[in-house]
């Protein structure tokens, strides 16, 4: 089935933590409220914290605006008014075509003709065949907001209207228009996503389960795909920009073994970096601290000499507050 429908491209639950999206929304407001006051920045990291919970923000609210689109059973068609994109960017979103009055393509989108029109105008208007068309092949898919100022395009009537409803629900009192691109910067995000083209499940040889194999473009969640799969949400313990597959890097998501570890995209270099957010250097050490342990408890779990790269590793500080580098002897390790 989802070779035709294709999946809805929600971000994972790893994006929020461990509280969730509401959570998540919640700290949000109360951040972007002391940013446009210009109430913040005199605590430690909190620039970057706040870039993390307003990124937060943004992906919740998407999510929210997707949900909203499958519940109202709007996922599967494009409405006039919609702004579409291929399905791997929506870096440059356009305006639906619609429909010409004698039933032909419409050569205007629907922003070029509706700029005087009425939301009953809207409402009657059909999306042109090329369009309706390539939506069903999966050449295009509708976009949804990123939240925030500039980029985000204007989307028309119920597109327009959902979107709005989505921002005042969960901002209750913010203007949206009160928000300079300084503080948070807007955007779109594709909506449906093909099955990747490499798709293919099958049965683990060893333990009862099964293997799930595919490439997805970057910005996509594998969580997301398999939750079409197991009807649930999956608690991924991963950090979200790992689980961010880029198009060009040839790697599969093999989910069938979680007690085999496959080598880390890292692993070639030898080193990877993890940012640490703490209010206060003392923090900051603590955190550290705990760090050195985990890997000590992991290495006495592991007699193998390779397991952690070798025979000595270290964490240590960079020059960007929070964020430590884990070094390994080998260039490769398993």
């Amino acid at each position: 089935a989802l070779k035709h429908t294709g999946w809805a491209n929600f971000y994972g639950p790893q994006r929020f933590g461990k509280n969730g999206p509401q959570h998540a929304i919640a700290r949000a407001r109360k951040c972007l409220a002391g940013r446009i006051g210009g109430g913040r920045g005199k605590r430690p990291h909190a620039k970057w914290l706040d870039t993390l919970h307003l990124s937060a923000l943004q992906s919740a609210l998407f999510n929210e605006y997707l949900a909203s689109r499958l519940r109202m059973g709007k996922f599967g068609t494009l409405w006039a008014g919609d702004l579409v994109s291929p399905p791997y960017s929506a870096y440059r979103p356009r305006l639906v075509k619609m429909a010409s009055p004698d039933g032909g393509n419409g050569a205007n989108h629907v922003g070029e003709s509706s700029s005087g029109s009425s939301a009953q105008d809207l409402a009657d208007a059909t999306v042109a065949e090329e369009d309706t068309n390539a939506f069903a092949a999966g050449e295009i898919s509708f976009t949804g907001p990123l939240f925030g100022a500039g980029g985000m395009g204007k989307p028309y009537g119920a597109a327009a209207e959902l979107e709005a409803s989505v921002w005042q629900e969960h901002m209750p009192g913010m203007s949206l228009s009160a928000i300079k691109e300084s503080v948070l910067s807007g955007g779109r995000r594709v909506g449906r996503l093909p099955l990747p083209a490499d798709f293919e499940i099958s049965e683990h040889p060893e333990a009862s389960g099964l293997i799930f194999r595919f490439t997805l473009p970057r910005g996509s969640f594998a969580t997301s795909l398999l939750r079409e799969f197991v009807g649930q949400e999956i608690d991924s313990q991963e950090g979200d920009e790992d689980e961010e597959v880029a198009p060009s890097s040839g790697k599969a998501a093999d989910t069938g073994n979680k007690d085999s570890p496959a080598a880390a995209p890292w692993t070639e270099a030898g080193s990877v970096g993890f940012r640490i957010s703490c209010e206060s250097q003392a923090d900051e050490k603590k955190a550290l601290t705990q760090c050195m342990k985990m890997l000590e408890a992991l290495r006495a779990q592991d007699a193998s000499p390779s397991a952690l790269g070798g025979s000595s590793y270290a964490i240590t500080r960079t020059g960007l507050a929070g964020l430590l580098l884990l070094r390994c002897t080998s260039a490769a390790p398993e």
